[in-house]
């Protein structure tokens, strides 16, 4: 029987000798593809590792001690600093209190509606904290509903994202009270011929004013332009104007465009207002911007899913809102109001105790929406092999990141190669900018990868392709 156990052995190790993904032969598949993708070799930034004991197993490397600008590669260290600075349990509470008492259903004075920074506060929960709120059998708000966002800053945009402000949804303030990712949803529906197309502003039309120069056409063609004007004074109502033009066709599906708001705590509390009505609760009075008074009597609160939930909205999507306002959540641990400039320092400090060399990288944004950021592809990729030791926080954050040909920013890729459904990775995407890094299995190992292409724009999507296909060489 010793012999044949022998046997076996061997050919268990043989088999599993020829799983392993050998490094020259690796090298040769993947410059190969290189050269297929007409992408000049200094314009890519890349590395390999093998997780294993050692975590020193490199597997290919181009350029990958050369700084490079990762885009939303960026979330990566941001979601691994939220998770040690608050844990992946966390809990953001909203809150509903008043300074006055209740009589007859009314309440006499002002509600206060006081933000704890939760990035995901939605119209569920909206709707889950007016819930709560009615259970206290008021039907009459007699004086304002008092916005109170102090627990951040009023500094709305981070001045290390990129300058030119957008009204695209990817482009929105962050504030200690935000609702709905500070977007609106714009909804557009053909009606008759040559009439006015139907447009739906959800959730808050009362915050807007709405100007439909849209007409219905023959057809099923779509030719709308959406966009979203500020009110000149800051104090002015409506505060924000949305402006619809263009035609859409009789036969056409309903459009949809997704535009951010200026003013999270007035946008919030406008909301907050609606919720209340449609539950029969009138406000009598307006909202406001102002702060709670130091004795309060708590009416109502919602506390968001767990810190972890938060982080896998943000990296499936790449939601660049959601990684600033956990920067910002970040700061309140230590100082109130929450600045982003201490937000960044502290994760800059988890960084470099992490590995980081502090003149190889700069992270700057925490989204990635900024050409400043750079970092490293060893450096980085040592940072994922890092993260898999950590057992407290990697499963959520290995759950937190898109699965190839599944869903999120990797839902369309890879749908074809022998990549699908076996890489986990964070997209990254700006103007002449295309990354991707995460962890990649076959049936043996798993590897730990960061991509980046720096070029130009006419390029992106050969690095885009040259990504997936290199991830297909490693899975087989």
């Amino acid at each position: 029987m010793k012999p044949l156990i022998l046997l076996v052995s061997i050919l268990f190790t043989v088999i599993s000798l020829a799983k392993d993904i050998s490094p020259k032969v690796l090298e040769s598949k993947i410059n190969r593809l290189i050269k297929k993708s007409q992408i000049k070799q200094n314009n890519l930034g890349i590395e390999i590792r093998k997780i294993s004991a050692t975590n020193k197993e490199t597997l290919y490397a181009l350029n990958s001690d050369k700084m490079f600008v990762p885009a939303s590669l960026t979330k990566i260290p941001t979601a691994a600093a939220a998770f040690h600075f608050l844990g992946p349990n966390h809990r953001f509470i909203t809150t509903l209190e008043s300074d006055a008492k209740i009589k007859d259903g009314v309440l006499k004075g002002n509600l206060y509606f006081v933000g704890g920074g939760d990035p995901t506060f939605t119209s569920e929960s909206m709707w889950s904290l007016v819930n709560e709120f009615s259970r206290e059998n008021i039907h009459t708000i007699e004086k304002n509903i008092i916005v109170d966002d102090t627990l951040f800053d009023a500094i709305r945009y981070d001045k290390r994202r990129d300058p030119t402000r957008k009204d695209r949804a990817y482009d929105a303030p962050v504030g200690a009270l935000s609702f709905n990712w500070n977007a609106v949803n714009v909804f557009i529906r053909p009606t008759s011929i040559g009439a006015p197309a139907q447009v739906i502003v959800d959730p808050t039309e009362k915050y807007f004013k709405v100007i439909n120069k849209a007409r219905t056409v023959y057809g099923k063609k779509q030719r709308l332009k959406v966009s979203r004007v500020q009110s000149k004074d800051s104090n002015e109502f409506p505060f924000e104007t949305i402006i619809v033009s263009g035609s859409i066709g009789l036969n056409s599906k309903e459009y949809v465009s997704y535009k951010s708001i200026t003013q999270p705590e007035i946008w919030s509390g406008y909301s907050l207002k609606k919720f209340l009505e449609e539950k029969g609760i009138k406000v009598l009075g307006k909202v406001i911007v102002g702060k709670k008074p130091a004795k309060t009597t708590l009416r109502a609160d919602y506390k968001s899913e767990p810190l972890f939930e938060s982080i896998k909205s943000m990296n499936k999507y790449s939601n660049n809102f959601v990684a600033e306002m956990l920067i910002k959540n970040i700061a309140a641990k230590f100082s109130q109001p929450a600045s982003m400039d201490l937000g960044l320092n502290k994760v800059n400090e988890f960084l470099q105790k992490s590995g980081f060399q502090k003149d190889s990288y700069n992270y700057v944004n925490a989204s990635g929406l900024t050409r400043d950021n750079k970092f490293k592809p060893n450096e980085f990729t040592d940072f994922l092999v890092q993260l898999q030791n950590q057992s407290e926080m990697f499963p959520e954050f290995l759950t937190s990141l898109p699965i190839s040909a599944v869903d999120g920013t990797l839902k369309t890729r890879m749908t074809r190669l022998a990549s699908a459904k076996k890489v986990r990775a964070k997209t990254g995407m700006l103007n002449d900018v295309i990354g991707l890094a995460g962890y990649v299995s076959n049936s043996s190992d798993t590897y730990a990868f960061t991509f980046i292409f720096n070029g130009k724009k006419r390029k992106l999507k050969n690095a885009r392709d040259l990504f997936d296909f290199i991830t297909a060489e490693m899975s087989k």
